[in-house]
């Protein structure tokens, strides 16, 4: 990411020969909701470290709901990483993470 705009056009090539590209870990690290605004990516990835404890932890649960519906909004596929017991994934589900 030294060089959003090259990213960016090297995205759309991807796109344009028939390949989605994925933020992953978002919410950690070096992800940025910038990159939901400049970058045209198919896929957002939700960090592990959300969906973990959200059968347990409402602030997470919030957090996760929220980045769920922007995400849709923006008409990205979601993919929740760290699903790992029923009620999490009952969660994930009513929410509608796909």
């Amino acid at each position: 990411m030294a060089d959003p705009e090259q990213c960016r056009r090297l995205i759309e090539t991807l796109r344009d020969h028939g390949y989605g590209v994925a933020i992953d870990d978002f919410g950690v690290g070096q992800s940025s909701l910038t990159y939901l605004q400049k970058l045209p990516i198919s896929t957002l990835k939700i960090d592990q470290g959300f969906v973990k404890t959200l059968s347990t932890d409402p602030k997470n649960q919030t957090i996760v709901r929220s980045v769920l519906q922007l995400a849709t909004s923006l008409g990205l596929e979601i993919v929740a990483e760290g699903v790992e017991d029923k009620q999490s994934l009952a969660l994930r589900r009513e929410w509608g993470c796909t």
